[in-house]
């Protein structure tokens, strides 16, 4: 491999040769790149932000919801040992509508103790950046940012950093989110659609334990999820209008505390509420996930809505199908970032793309809607699903991600 170091600070104008170079240190690069680490190829990821100021950052409240595949995955990857005394185990899953008292209830089936966890976002990308710095065989070049990318079809693909060094590969991967600068640079033309919708994210302490039960509520004003966090801590997902959503998020404590109340009263009182934050909501896809030698995964590749937690999940799956494409081709000699590797793991993500982007479409069109001509539809639509025979069982094998694709041995 050579003798870069690990961090490439300092302004000396080199060239080096990889296999694959990652733009993106998150969850979904770090994952890519620890699962072709000791495969034989030559791997680099690139980081716009320090090493240090990712590991010191704790200002992200979110929390992931991994799934029971997801969590088999990262094993594999020798990351979820850091992971698994830091999460809560998703014991069921109730969803309601909000006008109804009907639940339809997914437990895992006997086999299984649980049907996901649910972790601090934050505390994932501490664990997957701690693991690449161990790897040696990855090259991380953080704190710097891509100033060109030339991608062309022949041999090589050439990565300039604002260091000055310039990474030639045979393969780009775009992980670097929802706003991607690899993306735009490879001409990759996203289709977008504007839900007019926010998300509050907020995290609750109450008197009463959870008992792991994450609960989807569906109000006409949009979807309202609470996610069991460690000890008695709540993660909550507050969907509605964007204007209402600012609204309810500029109210004084005690009143945005007791709308809370009134919405999750499962968990005895609510004492503490932490900061709260929004962000906009809005569908991201591309009819084309690679341009010659660039290809884009996770949130550069499709945002989904957020109401079923399943975006960081769709993107550890475009890393286990990549890289499996990318060691196959490997393995035989195929120059790894040619058409051929690169259209076969596109086939092989669009129709779970798909189908996830069409089920959270679907369903936030059929409940975030105040028409009162669905309010019995939606109704229907909850009783007859938990009467359907063997539809409760398929809907929990799909969210636990133990339908389609299997976890690769790594």
């Amino acid at each position: 491999m050579g003798s870069i170091p690990k961090s490439t600070e300092g302004s000396i104008t080199t060239q080096k040769k990889y296999d694959v170079v990652v733009i993106g240190a998150g969850p979904v690069g770090a994952a890519l790149a620890l699962s072709l680490s000791g495969k034989g190829l030559r791997v680099a990821i690139v980081e716009k932000r320090s090493r240090h100021d990712l590991l010191a950052d704790r200002g992200d409240i979110r929390a992931y919801a991994l799934s029971h595949a997801t969590i088999e995955y990262l094993k594999g990857l020798n990351v979820w040992g850091a992971l698994e005394p830091l999460s809560e185990p998703i014991q069921k899953i109730g969803i309601t509508s909000g006008e109804s008292l009907k639940e339809v209830v997914f437990k895992p089936p006997a086999a299984h103790a649980a049907m996901g966890a649910i972790i601090p976002a934050y505390r994932v990308r501490h664990a997957f950046l701690s693991k690449v710095i161990e790897d040696s065989v990855i090259d991380l070049y953080d704190d710097v940012s891509i100033s060109n990318l030339d991608n062309p079809l022949e041999r090589y693909a050439k990565v300039s950093l604002s260091s000055g060094k310039r990474l030639d590969t045979l393969m780009v991967v775009g992980a670097d989110g929802r706003t991607s600068v690899v993306r735009n640079l490879a001409g990759l033309k996203p289709i977008n659609h504007d839900y007019n919708q926010k998300a509050l994210i907020t995290v609750v302490d109450h008197t009463e334990n959870h008992q792991g039960i994450a609960y989807e509520k569906f109000y006409a004003s949009g979807p309202f999820a609470t996610l069991p966090m460690p000890h008695t801590q709540s993660g909550i997902v507050w969907i509605g209008d964007s204007a209402e959503i600012d609204t309810i998020c500029s109210l004084e404590e005690n009143l945005f505390k007791a709308l809370l109340q009134d919405r999750y009263d499962s968990v005895g009182k609510i004492t503490n509420v932490s900061k709260r934050i929004t962000y906009p909501l809005q569908l991201t896809f591309l009819s084309q996930l690679y341009h010659n030698r660039v290809v884009v995964i996770g949130d550069a590749a499709h945002a989904i809505h957020p109401l079923a937690g399943q975006s960081l999940n769709l993107g550890f799956r475009d890393v286990m199908m990549l890289s499996e494409e990318i060691i196959s081709a490997h393995q035989v000699g195929i120059d790894i970032g040619q058409g051929t590797v690169l259209k076969q793991y596109q086939k092989s993500r669009r129709f779970d793309t798909l189908e996830l982007i069409s089920t959270t479409h679907g369903l936030n069109s059929l409940f975030s809607n105040s028409n009162p001509l669905l309010k019995p539809i939606r109704n229907l639509g909850l009783f007859a699903f938990a009467k359907v025979p063997g539809a409760a069982a398929y809907a929990t094998r799909h969210a636990m991600g133990l339908s389609g694709y299997q976890t690769p041995q790594i």
